[in-house]
């Protein structure tokens, strides 16, 4: 048996309709491809009307093609593997260009490459640990009250 990821993550997303998780993830319709994007951008256009998951039965009829797997990891196992897949994919590509580029004894050109490739991986792959501004104001002030008294030492 093959192991898809992303069919896999969609079909974990329908058993347990934690869409959610999947957008605290910071999960992207870029890190699927053909059919799996089409399913993953119609169950976010979905939820946005309707607030929810779709079934499976609202699937077969949109995508009669698209087959739900019988899956056992946590969602969140799942969407690991899909970061890990795609950052491992544009590596493997940033490899070849690299190569093709140093080849053509244009490193400068290998170099802006590898910084870019880089800083796409770092915002668009790896997961942000920004902070939530849209936390209550008395949170942040018991917090920053906290900070002040150990003067920011915490733990």
């Amino acid at each position: 048996m093959r192991f898809d990821v992303e069919n896999n993550l969609l079909s974990k997303l329908i058993e347990t309709k934690d869409y959610t998780l999947v957008k605290e993830q910071q999960i992207k319709d870029t890190f699927f491809a053909g059919e799996n994007k089409k399913v993953f951008k119609f169950i976010t256009e979905y939820v946005i009307k309707y607030g929810e998951t779709p079934t499976p039965t609202v699937l077969e009829r949109e995508f009669p093609s698209f087959k739900l797997s019988e899956v056992n990891e946590p969602l969140k196992y799942y969407c690991d593997e899909l970061r890990k897949k795609v950052r491992h994919n544009k590596i493997a590509e940033l490899t070849e260009r690299l190569a093709d580029s140093l080849d053509d004894l244009d490193s400068e050109k290998a170099f802006a490459d590898l910084m870019k490739t880089s800083l796409e991986i770092q915002n668009e792959i790896v997961i942000s640990t920004a902070v939530d501004i849209t936390e209550d104001t008395s949170d942040r002030k018991e917090s920053y009250k906290k900070r002040k008294e150990t003067r920011g030492m915490l733990g």
